[in-house]
């Protein structure tokens, strides 16, 4: 899960699809009780302006580390450096109650990143990973055009690719 880096709507948002003719994203949402929205409903859409995104579109998990696929080429030196993402896991536990703390919570080194030829893809080397219910990945890059890319990932592993 990640967040796109839009206005915030005054509902939360139940599902998203994107419209076959005009590639334009639709959302709808409501709202209803404990949280921050002021809506009870609502329909929206986010048009895509043609200016670089930077947002990741694609995870996968692999045995020695994870590869995030962005829509924009990064800055080759601030991508390939391992200082520029952070990674941990943690455990949940299953209540009668709403929420968890985070129990097992560990931070897992980033040794090395490699970039793709076309630079829009990282693979972060991760010696420690694991299948785990809960991960995040930090991390802050720069685009291409030196523009800041900041942002969080988070995830499930339920399988390692080879």
């Amino acid at each position: 899960m990640w967040a796109v880096p839009s206005p915030r709507v005054p509902t939360g948002v139940m599902g998203g699809g994107f419209h076959p003719t005009d590639w334009q994203l639709y959302l709808c949402g409501m709202f209803a009780c404990a949280g921050s929205q002021t809506q009870p409903g609502g329909l929206y859409r986010l048009r895509y302006t043609g200016k670089p995104a930077h947002l990741p579109v694609g995870l996968n998990a692999h045995r020695n580390g994870m590869a995030v696929t962005f829509t924009d080429k990064l800055d080759a030196a601030s991508a390939r450096d391992p200082k520029n993402y952070s990674v941990k896991t943690w455990s949940l536990k299953r209540t009668a109650g709403y929420g968890s703390k985070h129990y097992n919570e560990r931070s897992l080194k980033v040794t090395s990143v490699k970039l793709s030829e076309d630079g829009k893809q990282v693979f972060l080397q991760i010696p420690d990973i694991a299948p785990t219910w809960c991960m995040e990945i930090k991390y802050e890059v720069q685009s291409a055009a030196g523009k800041p890319i900041r942002g969080r990932i988070h995830n499930t592993i339920h399988k390692l690719n080879p």
